[in-house]
């Protein structure tokens, strides 16, 4: 019994103290709100084309990322008979600050830590007023190539062909190869929309037990080095009152 309060105990001051570290780190500069999700909904946004412009890493429109992934989270869930998540700007402020403030590697595989998020967010939502009683989290760590071959892909370093190429034959020919395009932001949207959908994480994202929701997705600066594709680190924070987890 003392060791089951023990590490009870223990399990309680790791979650104090990281959510303690990410209050401490909070940027307040952040200003959130997303006017686009404010003003469509999940058919009329993609009824407008905004989010089937090709992403440029080097002119991001960050309200764009966020809206395209909420709604086509919202078009899953309409699609499955459950009710579209209500945006929240508190939780996107939340989910801003753990994109800056955990490494990329917190977010490979959607239900990896999920139990440390919770914990640290339903600590940290508290401190911030919020009053949600359950809170959790969906994440990804994924590049922005619309990958369609198995083939092998490499860098070009000519600067006269630059991007991401098919390797069509042993050697590198980026002036022949095919070029691998960049996604959509609906594209990635999707992609994002797939990794959160496999196995348990399902249950999370179709569960009625939410009811608000934000994303955010972080360009990691780190992958822009070396011969890899660009990742964003990629979170979902979902908020509600009640638990009614079922199979969607």
């Amino acid at each position: 019994m003392q060791r089951v309060v023990f590490i009870l105990w223990f399990i309680s001051s790791v979650a104090y103290g990281q959510s303690h570290k990410l209050l401490s780190n909070l940027d307040s500069t952040y200003k959130s709100g997303n006017s686009i999700i404010e003003n469509h909904s999940h058919t009329s946004f993609f009824k407008s084309g905004k989010g089937d412009i090709q992403i440029d890493i080097e002119n991001l429109d960050q309200q764009l990322l966020n809206a395209a992934l909420h709604f086509s989270i919202n078009k899953l869930r309409v699609k499955k008979n459950k009710d579209s998540l209500t945006y929240d700007p508190s939780l996107e402020f939340l989910a801003y600050n753990c994109t800056k403030f955990y490494t990329s590697s917190k977010f490979k595989g959607a239900s990896k830590g999920r139990d440390k998020y919770e914990r640290v967010l339903y600590m940290a939502s508290r401190s911030m007023g919020l009053k949600q009683n359950l809170i959790t989290t969906n994440v990804a760590y994924t590049d922005i190539l619309d990958v369609q071959s198995k083939k092998r892909i490499y860098k070009s370093r000519s600067r006269s062909h630059p991007g991401f190429y098919y390797m069509s034959g042993s050697k590198k020919n980026p002036a022949t190869d095919e070029k691998v395009p960049v996604c959509t932001y609906n594209q990635l949207a999707q992609k994002v929309v797939d990794l959160f959908s496999k196995n348990a994480n399902r249950l999370i994202l179709l569960s009625s037990s939410f009811e608000t929701s934000a994303c955010y997705l972080h360009l990691d600066t780190y992958s822009l080095r070396g011969n890899r594709p660009p990742k964003f680190k990629v979170i979902q924070i979902l908020a509600g009152k009640r638990l009614t987890l079922q199979k969607g």
